[in-house]
């Protein structure tokens, strides 16, 4: 066993840096960075097997342990540095033991015929009035409101308030603006439900993952198309944010199928909707009382380009507009779900910190 360590850490260090062309080298990407300090230990082990086998020329075994170990350690590390400029919390500690967190209260409701959403609070009447409102993704024409459970756990038990994690309609078989559309009706059946849920209506913020998050972001921009009031927050994480941009650095055969799936989103290719694709692109519905958005993505994210969060970011802070990005240089799309690996942690305490102070 201890012979072939040696090469599960090349393929490790390998998903570190290698763009993934399937979805399974994509799952070891984003194990090999978040799970990454686990392997240290690994490294640690072997070294010491090794050195116990060979009583010559210990010096090549040293030199892989510094090397794999300064690998492993490179996410944990990153982290730490990323945490410290951006005044959020980072514990080491918890990398390896987590934290205790309740599983709350969670009631599904039907906000529109067919679609529903699901309500997560505390056992006892939450103390925070804020809410938060979770859209899942999926390239659009996937997932549902079920995913990343664990994360709306945490938030709902640890910041004692209401999360509500919703549901919209697909493509194909449904074309932008129909998702949209549909989370502002949830946000407008939770203001309606607000009594009985003891939040307060304006006091929610937003947050979209992946496809969600251009959903997302399409709602807190153009709150007033939708008869909403403005979120006090929009979080993105590794989302896109223009589908021109999108459509033309996506490609027909890339893992997912770019230019397909966003054609059957936007209901065919920018040259036949172009309007509609600038209407669905965040970077073109800013203005300087734009909601305050906190964007947060990996640069090893080759799902969706953290290109589409810089430029996003560029033109709020050119607009005036309250904004803060945080990139992850060693994460992959889908960070988020290790909540306690070191980009996990990044992006919990800077969600918690813009729903504490307002301020991203």
């Amino acid at each position: 066993m201890f012979n072939v360590l040696p090469l599960i850490f090349v393929l490790l260090t390998i998903a570190q840096f290698k763009r993934a062309d399937s979805v399974w080298f994509w799952k070891l990407s984003l194990a090999s960075t978040e799970l990454a300090h686990l392997f240290v230990m690994l490294v640690i082990i072997w070294v010491v097997w090794a050195r116990t086998r060979k009583k010559r020329r210990r010096w090549p075994v040293y030199l892989l342990g510094i090397f794999f170990t300064a690998v492993f350690l490179r996410p944990a590390v990153g982290a730490y540095i990323i945490a410290q400029n951006n005044n959020v919390d980072f514990s080491v500690t918890r990398l390896f033991t987590g934290e205790t967190y309740e599983h709350v209260n969670v009631v599904t409701r039907e906000f529109k015929r067919g679609l529903n959403l699901d309500i997560y609070q505390p056992s006892t009447t939450p103390k925070s009035p804020k809410w938060l409102m979770v859209v899942h993704g999926g390239g659009w024409d996937s997932g549902d409101s079920t995913q990343v459970a664990h994360f709306n756990h945490f938030i709902a038990s640890h910041l004692d308030m209401t999360v509500v994690s919703v549901n919209y309609r697909l493509a194909p078989e449904f074309h932008w603006p129909a998702a949209t559309s549909d989370v502002a009706q949830a946000i407008t059946y939770i203001k309606d439900h607000a009594s009985e849920l003891h939040i307060d209506p304006q006091q929610y913020f937003l947050l979209g993952r992946s496809a969600g998050g251009q959903i997302a972001g399409e709602v807190a921009y153009n709150y007033s198309q939708y008869k909403i009031d403005q979120p006090k927050g929009l979080i993105l994480l590794y989302s896109p944010t223009d589908m021109v941009f999108g459509y033309e650095v996506g490609g027909e055969d890339d893992l997912l199928k770019s230019r397909g799936l966003i054609r059957a989103y936007m209901g065919g290719p920018p040259e036949l909707q172009l309007v509609s694709y600038n209407s669905a692109s965040l970077t073109q519905l800013l203005s300087t009382h734009s909601t305050p958005t906190l964007l947060i993505h990996g640069e090893n994210d080759f799902l969706t380009w953290f290109k589409h969060s810089e430029r996003l970011n560029w033109r709020l802070a050119r607009m005036g507009a309250a904004s803060h990005m945080i990139l992850l240089p060693w994460a992959t799309h889908g960070f988020d779900f290790f909540l306690f690996g070191p980009s996990g942690q990044i992006a919990l305490r800077s969600i918690e910190k813009l729903i504490a102070t307002g301020a991203p």
